[in-house]
């Protein structure tokens, strides 16, 4: 390949430069760098950096400065007190005192209550009561775990309603028309939704 169709590696420029070519080679970059400009100018700034290199006789910084610098990098700051991240969870349904099959023997009789079971995590769980009340569903409940108290809401098409959390993380809220209602919860870092709960017999 004619030396006019490739450029030189930078590799093999450093070597050129600092001498490490056999006497056939530094003839052959020699010629090469004849002409081409490109690599003749990476060649030329290969030396000069190199050269500053050798000539630097400056010392290292003692070790005591080098230590305190890396302590300044490991100092942390306080940080200014920020909003934390809220969490958003969708609250599995696990047990579902409407879909419990009767024992066999039992007769079928209207139930007052229904009872709901929700997973919010691993530690967390959220008891729903759903019973009928004057004026259409009652429904309370109880944070099951790690809890602090919060705010609970309940929206649908039919109204809404809220409340706060007690000191045992139980709620209940004023009694609302049969129809299918979002409850969600607002904890300290979370929000736990129920997309669906329905108030119905």
């Amino acid at each position: 390949m004619s030396p006019l169709l490739h450029h030189l590696s930078s590799e093999r420029l450093l070597d050129f430069v600092d001498g490490r070519l056999t006497p056939a080679e530094q003839s052959s970059v020699e010629a090469h760098l004849a002409s081409c400009a490109a690599c003749s100018s990476q060649a030329a700034a290969f030396k000069r950096v190199i050269t500053v290199m050798r000539s630097d006789a400056t010392q290292d910084a003692p070790e005591h400065m080098v230590n305190r610098a890396i302590r300044l990098f490991r100092t942390r700051h306080p940080r200014t007190a920020e909003p934390s991240l809220r969490r958003r969870v969708v609250a599995a349904l696990r047990l579902d005192s409407a879909q419990q099959r009767l024992a066999f023997g039992m007769r079928a009789a209207p139930q007052a209550a229904r009872e709901l079971l929700f997973d919010i995590d691993d530690e967390s769980e959220l008891e729903v009561r759903i019973e009928p009340a004057e004026g259409g569903w009652r429904v309370a409940g109880q944070v099951l775990g790690a809890c602090t108290g919060g705010q609970v809401l309940l929206e649908g098409s039919a109204g809404q309603a809220a409340t706060e959390l007690n000191a045992q993380c139980e709620f209940s809220l004023p009694p609302q028309p049969g129809a299918i209602y979002k409850l969600l919860l607002r904890l300290e870092d979370v929000d736990v939704e129920v997309p669906i709960l329905e108030l119905r017999a």
